[in-house]
């Protein structure tokens, strides 16, 4: 759960449009800054997230996957 926040987080970070926001921070407006910022927050990164992980192959849902791996399991036994 922690791996999939990071990753929406940083997916989140990398759609800032810092060009805007750097005009912005330059010039003081600290509103309109923020709305850039919360822009990309406030993004549904889902749709990119599952794309991502499709073309590099690996799980969907990896919260999902560790669950039904068994890992926890496996640990709980040794």
């Amino acid at each position: 759960q922690s791996v999939e926040n990071i990753q929406k987080t940083y997916a989140k970070a990398l759609i800032v449009d810092r060009k805007s926001l750097r005009k912005f921070q330059q010039n003081e407006d600290i509103i309109m800054a923020e709305k850039v910022l919360t822009e990309a927050f406030e993004t549904d990164i889902k749709p990119l997230l599952f794309k991502v992980r499709e073309e590099m192959g690996v799980p969907l849902n990896p919260l999902e996957f560790f669950r039904e791996s068994g890992y926890i399991n496996k640990l709980k036994r040794e």
